[in-house]
């Protein structure tokens, strides 16, 4: 039986419309970016259902229960609870998340990307740290369920290779999705933050020409799911039939209307808390984007744009 749902893709794809619309299913919660709960616990953010993560009837009992399975004061120290890297901006306790922090887990990430990569079996101490957040990832997992009662965890942290050993630990009960948009649309909206071209277009395109051999060569392909953010907000219904099917699940039409019902949702985009009542897809960037910017995107990643699916 399928139990977790990993949602794998580069930033600024849809992932927060995703999670929402999976989690709407009865037997589904989403989590969005779970990476991120020692971040969230740590400023005490506000969950989907509007109530600050400390009082939400959903959280306060999963940190309460992770605090004693871990033996961890979570509120007192919330990034004591490893699950991979995170990001410093905003962060609290800049002495935990600072630059030492941030190199050791690159070298981390290096590490399991080559092992992934190659198949060449590494000293399991070079991975230690990373399978030890996998580890607890799993048991965030387990509590999650327990305390939802919900069978399914819709995981949308976006990181190909958390996505990748969760599959290799457990592949008969987690499935991953991977999650593409057009990248001249990322492009754009990186570009409408000020950001130079280089900027605007690195991310998306480290993500995918690293993501996709991976995946490729670690992953049965019955086992992953290949979704366009463009078909998702056009054919929302179809998409969603399709990925119950993917899952063994039925289609619930609650799932077009994931606002009726409050979800436990808290990281990802604004969304999460205006809901998905009118699915709009943006394609500003057709006409916004000037000749030589449309030139710049396709010198440096018409290949791979045209590898994901887009003429």
């Amino acid at each position: 039986m399928i139990d977790t749902v990993y949602i794998m893709s580069a930033g600024h794809s849809g992932s927060t419309l995703l999670n929402l619309l999976l989690g709407a299913h009865s037997s589904a919660t989403a989590v969005s970016e779970l990476t991120h709960l020692p971040k969230n616990i740590a400023h005490n953010e506000q969950c989907s259902c509007g109530k600050a993560i400390l009082d939400c009837p959903v959280w306060s009992q999963v940190i309460h229960r992770l605090g004693q399975r871990l033996d961890l004061d979570l509120q007192g120290d919330p990034y004591g609870l490893q699950l991979g890297f995170i990001g410093e901006s905003r962060s609290q306790y800049s002495d935990r998340l600072g630059r030492s922090y941030q190199a050791a887990w690159k070298i981390r990430r290096i590490i399991v990307y080559f092992q992934q990569l190659t198949g060449i079996r590494l000293p399991a101490w070079t991975q230690h740290d990373f399978a030890a957040a996998q580890r607890i990832r799993t048991q965030v997992y387990e509590e999650i369920r327990a305390v939802t009662g919900e069978s399914i965890v819709v995981d949308a942290s976006k990181e190909y290779l958390q996505g990748v050993s969760l599959y290799q630990a457990d592949p008969a009960r987690t499935r991953l999705i991977l999650l593409v948009r057009d990248g001249r649309a990322v492009f754009y909206s990186n570009l409408r933050r000020n950001q130079s071209l280089e900027e605007s277009l690195d991310a998306w395109r480290k993500y995918y020409r690293h993501a996709l051999p991976v995946i490729e060569r670690r992953i049965r392909p019955e086992h992953v799911y290949r979704l366009k953010y463009e078909d998702l907000a056009t054919g929302t219904e179809q998409q969603l039939r399709q990925i119950c099917q993917f899952l063994a699940l039925d289609f619930e039409p609650a799932m077009l209307e994931p606002q009726a019902n409050p979800q436990h949702i808290t990281s990802g985009n604004n969304m999460r808390f205006a809901g998905t009542r009118s699915i709009k897809l943006d394609t500003t960037w057709k006409t916004a984007l000037s000749s030589e910017q449309m030139a710049y995107f396709e010198r440096h990643a018409g290949d791979l744009n045209r590898k994901l699916g887009y003429a």
